[in-house]
């Protein structure tokens, strides 16, 4: 059996090779696996240290720069001389500074009228300057002068007396002006007016309790039982609260303390307190008052 096989094999092969040595020469050329070329180029490329790069070569990676702007075409004008410009000059000096050209521009002279020396001398005089004004405070303005005695003389004719008829050491007549008289009623005292009567407010007693305010309407109904504390020294704790409508104490502000400890036990004390009730006919809102808490000390 094992000989049955060796000879299967090899007959198999016999085969195999008479047909490969058999074919053609272009068939048994496709066979033939193309070589695979071995030799590779290899390309190193190095890149440059931007540190390293020099002024030249920083230039090449950075675009050119621009040019610079050209100037602004500046028009200059020599307007020294001042003379009217007609419409047209006017047209052309717009159309060439729209086209943006340099041009210089010259004003003619602005001829004004010759004036003769003769027309200079027969020109009329300037009018002469007013006088400056002459300071009259200490000078008399008048002296009314009237004579009674004179019958064909008319009364009160007065006569001005002017600069040349006062001399230095002359003293000035007195003046013969009436006085003018003054009604007795005016300087007499008012009559005396009769007293109004005035109404001031009779200050209320406090209440024995000590409450200020608009709570103190209001009759306490009860009061809890006074707080056991160590009194060292006689203090005063001043306490503000709000009562409610139906007299229960809503809320108790400090307005002045003399001890912490004290304050704390003055403000159970007076949490405590029930008020009576407001009337319905009266406003249905909080009242306040005021209370001060002595602490004594214990006499012995």
């Amino acid at each position: 059996m094992y000989r049955d096989f060796l000879l299967a094999c090899l007959l198999s092969l016999v085969c195999h090779l008479g047909l490969l040595f058999g074919l053609p020469a272009p068939i048994w050329e496709s066979f033939v696996a193309e070589e695979i070329p071995r030799d590779v180029e290899l390309v190193a490329m190095t890149l440059p240290d931007p540190q390293v790069l020099n002024a030249d070569e920083s230039l090449e990676l950075t675009p050119a720069p621009q040019p610079p702007p050209p100037p602004p075409k500046i028009l200059t004008f020599d307007n020294s001389r001042i003379a009217p410009i007609s419409h047209e000059q006017i047209d052309g000096i717009i159309e060439q500074a729209s086209q943006g050209v340099s041009m210089e521009l010259t004003m003619p002279a602005l001829e004004l009228p010759a004036q003769k020396p003769s027309d200079i001398l027969s020109s009329p005089a300037p009018p002469p300057l007013p006088p400056p004004p002459v300071d009259t405070s200490e000078v008399v303005a008048a002296l009314l002068e009237s004579s009674p005695d004179a019958p064909g003389q008319p009364q009160g004719k007065a006569k001005a007396v002017g600069l040349g008829q006062l001399r230095l050491g002359e003293k000035q007549a007195p003046s013969r002006m009436a006085t003018p008289e003054i009604d007795p009623q005016f300087l007499a005292p008012p009559p005396p007016q009769a007293a109004v009567p005035v109404t001031l407010p009779i200050p209320e007693p406090e209440p024995e309790l000590g409450i200020q305010g608009p709570v103190a309407k209001r009759e306490p109904l009860s009061q809890p039982a006074l707080p056991e504390v160590v009194v060292v020294t006689d203090s005063e704790i001043t306490l503000k609260f709000w009562v409610r409508p139906d007299g229960v104490v809503s809320r108790i502000v400090t307005v002045r303390k003399d001890n912490t400890e004290l304050e704390a036990a003055a403000i159970r004390y007076l949490s405590g307190w029930r008020f009576s009730p407001l009337l319905p006919h009266e406003a249905q809102e909080e009242q306040w008052g005021t209370i001060t808490v002595r602490f004594l000390r214990p006499t012995r």
